[in-house]
C-alpha cells in the first residue's frame, strides 16, 4: 500500500485530478451500456453515467431487463 501512495504522491495535482475525471466518465459509459443492454433509454443514462459515474453503473447493475416485444410477432 506505501507503493502505491509513493506512486500516487509522484503525479502532480493537475494529472492526478484528470486522471481520476477520466475514469469517473468511463464508469459512465460503462453504466450507460449496460443500461442500454437491459432496455433503457441511452441518452438518459448517458446523462446519469457521466454526472454520477460509479453510483450510476452499480445502479444499472441492479435495475431489471425491460421486457420488449417484437413489432413482427408480439412475443418478447
Amino acid at each position: 500500500m506505501s507503493e502505491l501512495s509513493a506512486f500516487v504522491s509522484q503525479i502532480p495535482t493537475d494529472q492526478l485530478l484528470y486522471i481520476i475525471v477520466g475514469l469517473h466518465c468511463v464508469m459512465g459509459l460503462l453504466a450507460t451500456a449496460v443500461a442500454y443492454y437491459k432496455g433503457r433509454n441511452p441518452k438518459l443514462w448517458l446523462f446519469i453515467g457521466l454526472t454520477c459515474g460509479t453510483a450510476a453503473f452499480f445502479a444499472a447493475l441492479v435495475i431489471k431487463r425491460d421486457r420488449v416485444t417484437s413489432p413482427k410477432t408480439g412475443v418478447e
